[in-house]
Protein backbone atom coordinates (compact mmCIF):
# COMPACT_ATOMS: atom_id res chain seq x y z
CA UNK A 1 0.00 0.00 0.00
CA UNK A 2 1.46 3.36 -1.01
CA UNK A 3 1.52 6.23 1.43
CA UNK A 4 -0.07 9.58 0.57
CA UNK A 5 1.60 13.01 0.48
CA UNK A 6 -0.38 16.25 0.38
CA UNK A 7 0.84 19.84 0.10
CA UNK A 8 -0.82 23.20 0.57
CA UNK A 9 -1.08 25.70 3.42
CA UNK A 10 -2.11 25.76 7.07
CA UNK A 11 -2.80 28.69 9.36
CA UNK A 12 -0.71 28.65 12.52
CA UNK A 13 -0.52 30.84 15.62
CA UNK A 14 2.20 33.45 15.31
CA UNK A 15 3.16 32.70 11.72
CA UNK A 16 -0.09 33.01 9.77
CA UNK A 17 -0.43 31.05 6.53
CA UNK A 18 2.43 28.56 6.11
CA UNK A 19 3.76 26.29 3.35
CA UNK A 20 2.76 22.80 4.57
CA UNK A 21 3.54 19.22 3.51
CA UNK A 22 1.99 16.21 5.26
CA UNK A 23 2.57 12.49 4.74
CA UNK A 24 -0.13 9.96 5.66
CA UNK A 25 -0.05 6.18 6.04
CA UNK A 26 -1.71 4.77 2.93
CA UNK A 27 -3.52 2.02 4.85
CA UNK A 28 -4.82 3.84 7.93
CA UNK A 29 -4.58 7.54 7.03
CA UNK A 30 -2.50 8.16 10.17
CA UNK A 31 -0.25 11.19 9.90
CA UNK A 32 3.38 10.07 9.54
CA UNK A 33 5.02 13.48 9.47
CA UNK A 34 4.28 17.14 8.87
CA UNK A 35 6.55 19.95 7.74
CA UNK A 36 5.49 23.56 8.15
CA UNK A 37 7.66 26.17 6.42
CA UNK A 38 7.33 29.84 7.34
CA UNK A 39 9.19 32.48 5.36
CA UNK A 40 11.27 35.00 7.26
CA UNK A 41 8.63 37.74 7.03
CA UNK A 42 5.48 35.81 8.07
CA UNK A 43 3.73 36.33 4.76
CA UNK A 44 1.15 34.08 3.11
CA UNK A 45 3.33 31.07 2.31
CA UNK A 46 1.85 28.31 0.16
CA UNK A 47 2.78 24.95 -1.37
CA UNK A 48 1.19 24.59 -4.81
CA UNK A 49 2.57 21.26 -6.07
CA UNK A 50 4.20 18.08 -4.82
CA UNK A 51 5.90 15.00 -6.29
CA UNK A 52 8.13 12.10 -5.21
CA UNK A 53 11.43 10.78 -6.51
CA UNK A 54 12.31 7.14 -7.12
CA UNK A 55 13.49 6.71 -3.52
CA UNK A 56 10.25 8.07 -2.08
CA UNK A 57 11.65 11.47 -1.10
CA UNK A 58 9.22 14.36 -1.39
CA UNK A 59 9.66 17.58 -3.36
CA UNK A 60 7.19 20.44 -2.93
CA UNK A 61 6.99 23.77 -4.73
CA UNK A 62 5.22 27.03 -4.08
CA UNK A 63 5.95 30.45 -2.60
CA UNK A 64 7.38 31.85 0.63
CA UNK A 65 7.93 35.44 1.81
CA UNK A 66 11.53 36.21 2.71
CA UNK A 67 13.48 39.42 3.53
CA UNK A 68 11.14 41.75 1.63
CA UNK A 69 7.47 42.24 0.78
CA UNK A 70 7.30 39.97 -2.25
CA UNK A 71 7.10 36.19 -2.39
CA UNK A 72 9.86 33.88 -3.66
CA UNK A 73 9.82 30.96 -6.09
CA UNK A 74 10.34 28.10 -3.58
CA UNK A 75 11.23 24.41 -3.97
CA UNK A 76 11.96 22.15 -0.98
CA UNK A 77 13.01 18.49 -0.79
CA UNK A 78 12.20 16.32 2.24
CA UNK A 79 13.32 12.87 3.31
CA UNK A 80 10.41 10.58 2.52
CA UNK A 81 10.73 8.51 5.71
CA UNK A 82 11.38 11.16 8.35
CA UNK A 83 10.23 14.38 6.69
CA UNK A 84 13.60 15.99 7.43
CA UNK A 85 14.42 18.84 5.06
CA UNK A 86 17.14 17.78 2.60
CA UNK A 87 17.43 21.07 0.74
CA UNK A 88 15.56 24.33 0.34
CA UNK A 89 15.71 26.75 -2.58
CA UNK A 90 13.94 30.10 -2.69
CA UNK A 91 14.70 32.52 -5.48
CA UNK A 92 13.28 35.41 -7.46
CA UNK A 93 13.96 37.28 -10.67
CA UNK A 94 16.20 40.28 -11.27
CA UNK A 95 13.64 42.80 -10.06
CA UNK A 96 11.04 42.95 -7.29
CA UNK A 97 7.73 41.19 -7.84
CA UNK A 98 5.71 38.30 -6.50
CA UNK A 99 7.50 35.13 -7.61
CA UNK A 100 6.10 31.62 -7.16
CA UNK A 101 6.62 28.06 -8.32
CA UNK A 102 3.33 26.52 -9.45
CA UNK A 103 4.13 23.06 -10.85
CA UNK A 104 6.99 20.55 -10.56
CA UNK A 105 8.13 17.32 -12.14
CA UNK A 106 11.25 15.15 -12.11
CA UNK A 107 13.48 13.68 -14.78
CA UNK A 108 14.61 10.07 -14.90
CA UNK A 109 17.61 10.63 -12.61
CA UNK A 110 15.77 12.59 -9.93
CA UNK A 111 16.53 16.17 -10.91
CA UNK A 112 13.67 18.60 -10.31
CA UNK A 113 12.09 20.87 -12.92
CA UNK A 114 9.76 23.59 -11.66
CA UNK A 115 7.71 26.24 -13.43
CA UNK A 116 6.24 29.46 -12.14
CA UNK A 117 6.61 33.23 -12.38
CA UNK A 118 9.48 35.62 -11.70
CA UNK A 119 9.86 39.35 -12.41
CA UNK A 120 12.90 40.44 -14.38
CA UNK A 121 14.53 43.63 -15.67
CA UNK A 122 13.52 44.35 -19.25
CA UNK A 123 10.02 42.89 -19.12
CA UNK A 124 7.02 44.77 -17.82
CA UNK A 125 5.14 41.87 -16.33
CA UNK A 126 5.87 38.48 -14.78
CA UNK A 127 7.90 36.02 -16.83
CA UNK A 128 6.93 32.39 -17.39
CA UNK A 129 9.96 30.76 -15.71
CA UNK A 130 11.36 27.22 -15.81
CA UNK A 131 14.14 26.25 -13.38
CA UNK A 132 15.97 22.93 -13.10
CA UNK A 133 17.53 21.89 -9.78
CA UNK A 134 20.00 19.12 -8.99
CA UNK A 135 18.00 16.45 -7.19
CA UNK A 136 20.74 15.68 -4.64
CA UNK A 137 22.02 19.13 -3.69
CA UNK A 138 19.25 21.48 -4.82
CA UNK A 139 21.76 23.53 -6.82
CA UNK A 140 20.21 25.45 -9.71
CA UNK A 141 21.32 23.80 -12.96
CA UNK A 142 19.65 26.20 -15.39
CA UNK A 143 16.90 28.78 -15.70
CA UNK A 144 14.85 29.73 -18.73
CA UNK A 145 12.50 32.70 -19.11
CA UNK A 146 9.72 32.17 -21.66
CA UNK A 147 8.45 35.54 -22.81
CA UNK A 148 6.37 36.51 -25.80
CA UNK A 149 7.49 39.07 -28.35
CA UNK A 150 5.44 41.79 -26.61
CA UNK A 151 6.10 40.90 -22.97
CA UNK A 152 8.02 44.12 -22.52
CA UNK A 153 5.03 46.25 -23.34
CA UNK A 154 1.50 45.02 -22.98
CA UNK A 155 1.21 41.58 -21.48
CA UNK A 156 2.50 38.96 -19.10
CA UNK A 157 3.43 35.38 -19.92
CA UNK A 158 2.06 32.60 -17.78
CA UNK A 159 2.95 29.00 -16.84
CA UNK A 160 0.37 26.26 -16.54
CA UNK A 161 1.98 22.81 -16.87
CA UNK A 162 5.33 21.03 -17.04
CA UNK A 163 6.44 17.50 -17.95
CA UNK A 164 9.60 15.74 -19.14
CA UNK A 165 10.13 13.29 -21.98
CA UNK A 166 12.08 10.04 -21.84
CA UNK A 167 15.36 11.84 -22.55
CA UNK A 168 14.80 14.30 -19.70
CA UNK A 169 13.93 17.28 -21.92
CA UNK A 170 11.38 19.60 -20.32
CA UNK A 171 8.12 20.53 -22.03
CA UNK A 172 6.35 23.59 -20.62
CA UNK A 173 2.91 24.89 -21.52
CA UNK A 174 1.01 28.09 -20.82
CA UNK A 175 0.59 31.40 -22.63
CA UNK A 176 2.70 34.24 -24.04
CA UNK A 177 1.75 37.66 -25.42
CA UNK A 178 2.98 38.34 -28.94
CA UNK A 179 2.23 40.61 -31.89
CA UNK A 180 -1.56 40.38 -31.54
CA UNK A 181 -1.21 41.78 -27.99
CA UNK A 182 -3.37 39.00 -26.56
CA UNK A 183 -2.30 35.78 -24.82
CA UNK A 184 -1.47 32.90 -27.18
CA UNK A 185 -1.53 29.16 -26.48
CA UNK A 186 2.18 28.30 -26.07
CA UNK A 187 4.18 25.08 -25.79
CA UNK A 188 7.98 25.09 -25.45
CA UNK A 189 10.49 22.23 -25.37
CA UNK A 190 13.77 22.76 -23.50
CA UNK A 191 17.01 20.78 -23.64
CA UNK A 192 17.56 18.60 -20.58
CA UNK A 193 21.20 19.63 -19.98
CA UNK A 194 21.27 23.34 -20.86
CA UNK A 195 17.67 24.54 -20.86
CA UNK A 196 18.17 25.84 -24.42
CA UNK A 197 14.89 26.15 -26.28
CA UNK A 198 14.57 23.31 -28.82
CA UNK A 199 11.25 24.43 -30.29
CA UNK A 200 8.25 26.62 -29.57
CA UNK A 201 4.68 26.53 -30.84
CA UNK A 202 2.51 29.64 -30.44
CA UNK A 203 -1.13 29.28 -31.45
CA UNK A 204 -3.90 31.88 -31.63
CA UNK A 205 -7.58 31.56 -32.42
CA UNK A 206 -9.48 33.32 -35.15
CA UNK A 207 -11.07 35.93 -32.87
CA UNK A 208 -9.89 39.52 -33.08
CA UNK A 209 -9.79 41.99 -30.21
CA UNK A 210 -9.42 40.78 -26.65
CA UNK A 211 -8.93 37.01 -26.51
CA UNK A 212 -7.21 34.71 -24.04
CA UNK A 213 -5.74 31.60 -25.60
CA UNK A 214 -3.82 29.32 -23.27
CA UNK A 215 -2.47 25.80 -22.87
CA UNK A 216 -3.44 24.47 -19.44
CA UNK A 217 -2.12 20.89 -19.52
CA UNK A 218 0.62 18.92 -21.26
CA UNK A 219 1.69 15.28 -21.56
CA UNK A 220 4.27 13.24 -23.49
CA UNK A 221 3.52 9.86 -25.10
CA UNK A 222 5.75 6.79 -25.26
CA UNK A 223 7.63 7.94 -28.38
CA UNK A 224 8.20 11.47 -27.09
CA UNK A 225 5.44 13.29 -28.97
CA UNK A 226 3.75 16.10 -27.04
CA UNK A 227 0.04 16.61 -26.39
CA UNK A 228 -1.20 19.94 -25.03
CA UNK A 229 -4.73 20.95 -24.09
CA UNK A 230 -6.44 24.18 -23.13
CA UNK A 231 -8.59 26.88 -24.71
CA UNK A 232 -8.54 28.84 -27.93
CA UNK A 233 -10.77 31.78 -28.83
CA UNK A 234 -12.63 31.55 -32.12
CA UNK A 235 -16.25 32.74 -32.09
CA UNK A 236 -16.13 31.92 -28.38
CA UNK A 237 -13.70 29.98 -26.19
CA UNK A 238 -13.26 26.39 -27.41
CA UNK A 239 -11.92 23.19 -25.85
CA UNK A 240 -8.71 22.35 -27.76
CA UNK A 241 -6.24 19.45 -27.85
CA UNK A 242 -3.14 19.54 -30.08
CA UNK A 243 -0.48 16.90 -30.71
CA UNK A 244 3.05 17.91 -31.74
CA UNK A 245 5.98 15.92 -33.05
CA UNK A 246 8.37 15.64 -30.11
CA UNK A 247 11.53 16.16 -32.16
CA UNK A 248 10.52 19.09 -34.37
CA UNK A 249 7.43 20.61 -32.75
CA UNK A 250 5.47 20.15 -35.99
CA UNK A 251 1.74 20.01 -35.37
CA UNK A 252 0.45 16.46 -36.06
CA UNK A 253 -3.24 17.00 -35.37
CA UNK A 254 -5.65 19.39 -33.71
CA UNK A 255 -9.12 18.89 -32.27
CA UNK A 256 -11.29 21.90 -31.42
CA UNK A 257 -14.64 21.30 -29.72
CA UNK A 258 -17.31 23.93 -29.17
CA UNK A 259 -20.24 23.22 -26.86
CA UNK A 260 -23.76 23.75 -28.18
CA UNK A 261 -24.28 26.91 -26.08
CA UNK A 262 -21.13 28.72 -27.36
CA UNK A 263 -19.82 29.31 -23.85
CA UNK A 264 -16.33 29.43 -22.37
CA UNK A 265 -15.27 25.86 -23.11
CA UNK A 266 -11.84 24.70 -21.95
CA UNK A 267 -9.75 21.53 -21.60
CA UNK A 268 -8.16 21.47 -18.15
CA UNK A 269 -6.28 18.17 -18.01
CA UNK A 270 -4.78 15.67 -20.45
CA UNK A 271 -3.25 12.19 -20.25
CA UNK A 272 -1.92 9.55 -22.65
CA UNK A 273 -2.67 5.83 -22.27
CA UNK A 274 -0.31 2.90 -22.89
CA UNK A 275 -1.43 2.70 -26.55
CA UNK A 276 -0.73 6.38 -27.14
CA UNK A 277 -4.36 7.42 -27.21
CA UNK A 278 -5.19 10.79 -25.64
CA UNK A 279 -7.79 11.57 -22.97
CA UNK A 280 -8.68 15.18 -22.17
CA UNK A 281 -11.10 16.56 -19.63
CA UNK A 282 -12.54 19.99 -19.04
CA UNK A 283 -15.71 22.03 -19.09
CA UNK A 284 -18.18 22.68 -21.86
CA UNK A 285 -21.31 24.82 -22.18
CA UNK A 286 -24.07 22.81 -23.80
CA UNK A 287 -27.36 24.27 -22.50
CA UNK A 288 -27.87 27.88 -21.46
CA UNK A 289 -25.23 29.22 -19.11
CA UNK A 290 -24.41 25.92 -17.37
CA UNK A 291 -21.16 24.01 -17.84
CA UNK A 292 -20.74 20.26 -18.00
CA UNK A 293 -17.81 18.09 -17.00
CA UNK A 294 -16.58 16.76 -20.35
CA UNK A 295 -14.17 13.88 -21.03
CA UNK A 296 -13.05 13.08 -24.59
CA UNK A 297 -10.81 10.30 -25.86
CA UNK A 298 -8.91 10.68 -29.15
CA UNK A 299 -6.95 8.25 -31.30
CA UNK A 300 -3.31 9.07 -30.66
CA UNK A 301 -2.21 8.77 -34.28
CA UNK A 302 -5.03 10.48 -36.18
CA UNK A 303 -6.73 12.58 -33.52
CA UNK A 304 -10.06 10.99 -34.40
CA UNK A 305 -12.55 11.23 -31.54
CA UNK A 306 -13.10 7.75 -30.03
CA UNK A 307 -15.69 8.70 -27.45
CA UNK A 308 -17.10 11.79 -25.72
CA UNK A 309 -18.81 11.91 -22.31
CA UNK A 310 -20.76 14.88 -21.00
CA UNK A 311 -21.56 14.75 -17.28
CA UNK A 312 -23.70 17.60 -15.86
CA UNK A 313 -24.12 18.37 -12.18
CA UNK A 314 -27.45 17.31 -10.70
CA UNK A 315 -28.47 20.96 -10.50
CA UNK A 316 -27.68 21.42 -14.18
CA UNK A 317 -24.95 23.96 -13.49
CA UNK A 318 -21.18 24.39 -13.54
CA UNK A 319 -19.18 21.18 -13.46
CA UNK A 320 -15.46 20.97 -14.19
CA UNK A 321 -12.65 18.51 -13.50
CA UNK A 322 -9.37 19.81 -12.20
CA UNK A 323 -7.38 16.70 -13.03
CA UNK A 324 -7.61 13.31 -14.71
CA UNK A 325 -5.46 10.23 -14.43
CA UNK A 326 -5.47 6.78 -16.03
CA UNK A 327 -5.16 3.46 -14.24
CA UNK A 328 -3.03 0.57 -15.54
CA UNK A 329 -5.93 -0.68 -17.68
CA UNK A 330 -6.45 2.73 -19.28
CA UNK A 331 -9.62 3.58 -17.35
CA UNK A 332 -10.17 7.25 -16.63
CA UNK A 333 -10.53 8.87 -13.21
CA UNK A 334 -11.63 12.52 -13.23
CA UNK A 335 -11.79 14.68 -10.12
CA UNK A 336 -13.17 18.17 -9.74
CA UNK A 337 -16.33 20.03 -8.83
CA UNK A 338 -20.00 19.62 -9.64
CA UNK A 339 -22.97 21.73 -8.55
CA UNK A 340 -25.85 19.73 -7.10
CA UNK A 341 -29.27 20.62 -5.68
CA UNK A 342 -29.14 21.66 -2.04
CA UNK A 343 -25.38 21.39 -1.61
CA UNK A 344 -24.06 23.78 -4.26
CA UNK A 345 -20.46 22.95 -5.36
CA UNK A 346 -19.38 19.44 -4.38
CA UNK A 347 -16.06 17.63 -4.70
CA UNK A 348 -16.68 14.92 -7.30
CA UNK A 349 -14.73 11.87 -8.51
CA UNK A 350 -15.88 9.86 -11.54
CA UNK A 351 -14.38 6.70 -13.03
CA UNK A 352 -15.05 5.84 -16.68
CA UNK A 353 -14.19 2.79 -18.75
CA UNK A 354 -11.26 3.55 -21.02
CA UNK A 355 -12.67 1.53 -23.91
CA UNK A 356 -15.92 3.43 -24.37
CA UNK A 357 -16.29 6.09 -21.63
CA UNK A 358 -19.15 4.30 -19.88
CA UNK A 359 -19.59 4.30 -16.11
CA UNK A 360 -18.50 1.29 -14.10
Amino acid sequence: MSDVVAAGATTNIGTGLDFTVVKFDGMSGAELWRQIINGTTNGSDMASAVTLDGAGNVVAAGSTFNTDTDSDFTVIKFNGVSGAELWHQHTKGTRDGASAATRITMDGVGNVVAIGNTFNIGTKYADFTVIKFDGVSGAELWRRLISGSDNGGNGASGPAAITVDGAGNAVAAGFTVNARLNPDFTVVKLDWASGIELWRQVIAGTAHGVSFNSATAVAVDGVGDVVAAGRIINTTADFIVIKFDGASGTELWRQVINGAANGADQALSVAVDSKGNVVAAGRMANTGTSYDLTVVKFDGISGTELWHRVIPGAAGDFSAPLVITLDAAGNVVAAGGAKNSGTDDDFTVIKLKGADGRNF
